[in-house]
């Protein structure tokens, strides 16, 4: 089953296939989205984060907030920065996840939590467009493909026929 959503900035206002993928994200759970540079995991946490602060809950985008009391969502960013965790890091991550009860998500280029993570979602770019009059120079939108590779929530989620595109516009 495919699904597919497309929305305008900011990503995933648009809500209907987006929003089961969206609601995996649990809380007192560490999740990991996955993928390359561009693929649209940014644009994934993007709309997590957004559609949580939307109905009022408290977000974060930065790391060691993860034991402080009152935030739902804590989102890690890593980027092209991330290298290799310790094996201990996805522990401890869980762990906080657990005690403050905020939904913890890293976003990496590649799966660094072991079996630490929950919910781990693969993200992959299926295409670019691009807008210009005369040539393309500015980014017009982003097609994604989005996978649950593990859900020990809803390990109905993790099926290898069950997909997200997620259309992001400009």
């Amino acid at each position: 089953m495919i699904a597919s959503i497309e929305s305008s900035p900011p990503p995933g206002w648009d809500g209907e296939g987006l929003d089961g993928l969206l609601a995996a994200f649990l809380p007192g759970r560490l999740s990991e989205i996955v993928g390359p540079r561009s693929s649209g995991g940014g644009s994934l946490l993007l709309a997590l984060l957004s559609r949580t602060s939307a109905r009022g809950g408290l977000v974060a985008l930065v790391d060691l907030l993860a034991r402080c009391p009152g935030f739902e969502i804590i989102a890690l960013d890593l980027g092209a920065a991330a290298g290799t965790a310790p094996a201990t890091w996805g522990t401890r991550l869980q762990r906080a996840a657990e005690e403050s009860g905020a939904a913890v998500i890293v976003r990496t280029p590649r799966h660094l939590l072991g079996g630490a993570a929950a919910l781990v979602v693969s993200v992959r770019r299926v295409r670019t467009s691009w807008m210009g009059m005369d040539a393309p120079t500015r980014l017009g939108g982003l097609v994604s493909e989005a996978r649950v590779l593990r859900s020990r929530a809803d390990p109905r989620l993790a099926t290898p026929e069950r997909a997200w595109l997620l259309e992001w516009r400009t």
